[in-house]
């Protein structure tokens, strides 16, 4: 592995600002693929996909329960995103399981999960 291939989640690919994410859970599509609700963007004219992570305060009242659960999110991503291959868009993984699952769980999930958002990309580009 080259220090070009470092698995990295740089602040660029992270979705920021209210305007922002406002206008992607209005405009955006979404599907649930459990544990996670996923709201994503038609392409965007950047580099690369912007993620945002979240989980709710409402099913986990503990700072520290929403902050494990992002961090295994975060690092699931950090990790696989490389099998991510659509177009540059706008995700966010919202976290709707009523437990914190384990990382490997996670990270199984949120691979099914990128399967799942590169067969989308495939029908709206006329792939199949």
């Amino acid at each position: 592995m080259t220090s070009n291939d470092r698995f990295t989640f740089k602040e660029s690919e992270r979705l920021k600002g209210k305007t922002t994410i406002d206008k992607l859970y209005k405009e955006g599509k979404s599907f649930v693929a459990f544990p996670f609700f996923v709201t994503y963007s038609d392409p965007i004219q950047k580099e690369g996909s912007q993620v945002l992570i979240s989980v709710s305060k409402r099913r986990f009242k503990n700072a520290t329960d929403r902050n494990t659960a992002k961090r295994r999110i975060r690092e699931a991503y950090r990790l696989n995103k490389h099998r991510l291959e659509v177009a540059p868009m706008q995700i966010a993984f919202n976290y709707i399981a009523p437990k914190i699952l384990d990382f490997h769980t996670i990270e199984q999930k949120l691979i099914s999960t990128f399967k799942r958002l590169n067969k989308l990309n495939q029908k709206v580009n006329g792939g199949g």
